[in-house]
Parts: structure tokens; sequence; C-alpha cells
């Protein structure tokens, strides 16, 4: 009864502990993956505001450049056209880019819980393994206690 009980405390202590690692691994690969997110806004928003800043440019330039009011508001719509254009491509880009990065760091994270479940059932069989050894010592103690001593054989004369 008593390898019993040590055996499920120490089942209960690994399965706690595995737990533990499982529920602690995936809050950290939840935040890499909120982390890469806010990655891909930050450079996005970067990206957005320095074709801003070259619209507003290109734009002063022909202001200066053509005095006809009409040609600058054609010329206003080609650049916020062409501006419109590369947002649209450098998006993409991005997005490319950070569905390939998510993808990698998903291959990665399946890896790692491959890992800790092989070592889980590692653990489980190394335990079943020392409990069935514990077991079997316990019973051969016990049998080698309740059999009645057979006598000595009388020395040789």
């Amino acid at each position: 009864e008593h390898v019993t009980q040590e055996r499920e405390l120490r089942e209960k202590y690994h399965e706690l502990m595995f737990n533990a690692l499982d529920k602690a691994m995936k809050t950290s690969q939840s935040n890499q993956l909120k982390t890469l997110r806010v990655l891909l806004e930050k450079e996005t928003g970067e990206v957005m505001r320095r074709l801003e800043t070259a619209r507003r440019n290109e734009v002063k330039e022909l202001a200066k450049v053509h005095k006809d009011k009409d040609e600058v508001m054609r010329m206003k719509r080609e650049v916020a056209s062409t501006i419109v254009e590369k947002g649209v491509n450098e998006r993409i880009r991005l997005t490319e880019i950070y569905e390939k990065k998510k993808d990698e760091l998903l291959r990665q994270h399946q890896e790692v819980q491959n890992q800790l479940e092989e070592e889980r059932t590692k653990a489980k069989t190394l335990l079943q393994r020392e409990y069935e050894g514990k077991l079997l010592s316990t019973r051969v103690e016990e049998e080698t206690e309740t059999s009645p001593t057979a006598p000595s054989p009388a020395p040789h004369q």
C-alpha cells in the first residue's frame, strides 16, 4: 500500500509540474505571437507615415513648379494614387513576411510542444517502471517473510 501511495503522490507531482510547464509554454508562445503582430502593425504604421510624408513633399514640389491650379490638382491626384498603390504593395509585402515568420514560429512552437509531450510520456513510463520494480521487490520481501523457514541442513559428520 505504501508503494501505491508513493506512486500516486509522485504521479500527481509530475502531472502538476508538466501542467505548469505546459501553461508557461503556451503563455510564452501566445506572447511571442502577439509581439510579432505588434511588430507588423508598428512597421506598417511607419511605412504609411513615410509614404504620407513623401506624398506631402511631392505635392509641395508640384505646387512650386506648376502655377496652373488645375494642373496642380491633377498632379496631386496622380501622386495620391501612386502613394495608395505603394501603400497597398508595402502592406502586402509586410503581411507576407509576417505570415512566413508566424508560420515558422508556429512550427517551432509545435516542436516544443511535442518535446514536452515526449518528456511527459518518458516521465510516466519511468514512474511506472519504478513502481513495478518496487512492487515486485515488496512482494518478494513479503513472500520471504511469510514463507516458513526451512530447517538448516545438519552438518556432515
